[in-house]
């Protein structure tokens, strides 16, 4: 029977390595734990799990102290996981199952990092998962990874963030196959200044690896998607078109040159870059949506719509797509058409504020308020704090004959957004 060896890297992690040790157990016949100085209980629990503790001086670089865990693994095969990871009890038979077979030299996991309302395009609904480890969560963000591999002294990671080991696995020869085996991701559960940090120092680490190896574009793309979160696009795009003049076929690099185009209000330098991404990936059902949204911004409706049924019918169950399907047919006259499209969205994620809020003001406008009282009352229930809410919110409790919790409405609004002359006119109808 094939042996696996567990190897992580861990650093001041005594709230989570215990789940995550406890979730293998059974299932690795070793647990190597490289620490790149805890000054918490990391180590005291390591070794309650009988793990090989070693210590290591952290370099900067993720990849070689992931590989540092890789050379004092004695397993056939090898699992990586985090701190914040598990792998769930009911999937050790299917781990198993999967090392015996010998035609493959790795497999690709599912990871799903949890969270509540996250605001991704490939955002899954939990519906009815059949995990307990996705019961407190709305649903999750999937990434494939290689996680589970051969114990092969040629197979190291690379990259000082978002380390890989695909390429030295393919560049061997080997094969890499897809499974279905989940890795659940809990990075969520980490307080808010813990994810600063971490963003911050992959944003250091990023920027070294540009400067060591400014031939890739790797480095550029995973900066620059750090820099467009920030809202630093001017920095984004500097960094994108390097990446571009590097590696012109990399449909990636056009894709997030579009966002930073987008969300910087720059529609036709959008366009011409999201049309040259989908040029060399023409069924990239995002590239397509952001086209769309360039279509809408110069009321080339027609095309945004034809471009918006490409996508549907490649991503069926894109929430994206269908809040800009909503959007279109909100802004063309088809509130039906648009009340259906943002439905679709809530089937697919039941707490997606904006589809709500859609949903809600279309009712509103025509004047259907005990149709948009439920749904706006999901929407409070999800952002109390949100000013299109409240406003509309209130407008249908008016409607409704419920005045002063209306009252009540817009006066919060009003706090939240003074001297909005709308708020500040219906309040004085009302008052």
């Amino acid at each position: 029977m094939k042996s696996i060896s567990l190897c992580m890297i861990v650093c001041d992690e005594e709230d989570m390595l215990a789940n995550a040790l406890d979730s293998v157990s059974g299932l690795v016949n070793e647990i190597i734990i490289v620490d790149t100085g805890s000054t918490d209980k990391t180590k005291d629990i390591a070794k309650k799990f009988n793990a090989r503790v070693i210590d290591y001086e952290w370099k900067d670089d993720f990849s070689d102290a992931r590989n540092y865990s890789l050379k004092h693994a004695t397993g056939d095969w090898i699992l990586v996981l985090d701190a914040d990871e598990t792998i769930s009890q009911r999937d050790h038979k299917k781990m198993l199952h999967l090392i015996e077979d010998s035609k493959f030299e790795a497999y690709s996991l599912v990871q799903r990092t949890y969270g509540n309302n996250l605001k991704h395009a490939e955002y899954v609904n939990r519906g009815s998962d059949k995990y307990s480890e996705s019961l407190p969560y709305l649903g999750w963000i999937p990434s494939s990874l290689v996680r589970l591999f051969r114990n092969n002294p040629k197979y190291r990671f690379r990259y000082k963030i978002h380390e890989v080991i695909e390429p030295a696995i393919e560049e061997a020869g080997g094969v890499i196959k897809s499974a279905t085996v989940p890795i659940h991701h809990f990075t969520y559960e980490k307080p808010p200044d813990f994810v600063d940090a971490k963003h911050k120092r992959y944003l250091e680490y990023g920027l070294q690896q540009i400067d060591s190896t400014p031939s890739n574009p790797k480095p550029y793309l995973e900066v620059a998607l750090v820099y467009i979160e920030n809202k630093d696009f001017n920095k984004a795009e500097e960094l994108l078109l390097k990446g571009i003049s590097i590696a012109p076929q990399n449909a990636d690099l056009y894709d997030a040159l579009a966002t930073v185009y987008l969300d910087s209000n720059r529609a036709p330098a959008a366009e011409q870059v999201v049309r040259k991404g989908l040029a060399l990936r023409p069924d990239d059902f995002v590239m397509l949506n952001k086209l769309a949204s360039v279509c809408m911004a110069r009321q080339a409706f027609d095309e945004a719509e034809n471009l918006l049924k490409r996508a549907k019918k490649l991503s069926p169950d894109s929430v994206m797509v269908y809040n800009n399907l909503g959007l279109l047919f909100a802004i063309t006259n088809r509130p039906a058409k648009a009340i259906n499209a943002f439905q679709n969205t809530v089937r697919i994620n039941p707490n997606n504020l904006y589809a709500l809020t859609s949903i809600g003001m279309l009712y509103v406008n025509l004047k259907q308020f005990k149709n948009a009282l439920p749904v706006l009352e999901q929407a409070y229930n999800i952002a109390s704090d949100d000013v299109r809410v409240l406003y509309h919110l209130a407008v249908t409790r008016a409607a409704l004959k419920q005045r002063l919790p209306a009252i009540e409405l817009l006066k919060r609004a009003q706090q939240l957004q003074p001297g909005d002359p709308e708020i500040n006119k219906r309040l004085k109808e009302l008052v």
